[in-house]
């Protein structure tokens, strides 16, 4: 009997709208590292194809992110593990995302430092 009532309050809790509401938020969050992700993995590409890049700029739900409301609630204790992955992720993909800027200002650094033309060729044609 004890774990009938047991498995009552259990299903109760996972139906209850502060258990919905919580599922929606951490699956946007989810949603938005996954495009983060790969948007992050396709500017490491050496060339982005067109089809790549119509689908970074596609809008999708992910990228219309809110703040959740304040009456979201506590989280409930079942969903604690899922969200302390989602920051784990988001941390990761900080730290990428760092590495990736860093890569870049340098390259940007390189490139400054190439002197413009003069009009002249830069080349010498050793084949003639």
């Amino acid at each position: 009997m004890v774990n009938d009532v047991e498995a009552i309050v259990e299903i109760s809790l996972v139906d209850s709208p502060e258990h919905r509401n919580w599922l929606l938020v951490l699956e946007q969050m989810e949603s938005g590292l996954d495009r983060a992700s790969r948007t992050a993995t396709l500017g490491r590409l050496a060339t982005v194809t067109a089809a790549a890049a119509e689908e970074l700029a596609a809008p999708t739900p992910s990228a219309e992110w809110k703040l959740p409301s304040a009456e979201l609630g506590q989280i409930p204790a079942e969903l604690v593990e899922r969200a302390r992955d989602v920051l784990i992720n988001q941390q990761k993909l900080i730290g990428e995302i760092r590495q990736a800027r860093s890569a870049i200002a340098l390259h940007l650094a390189a490139v400054r430092t190439v002197q413009q033309g003069t009009g002249q060729s830069i080349y010498v044609d050793v084949t003639s």
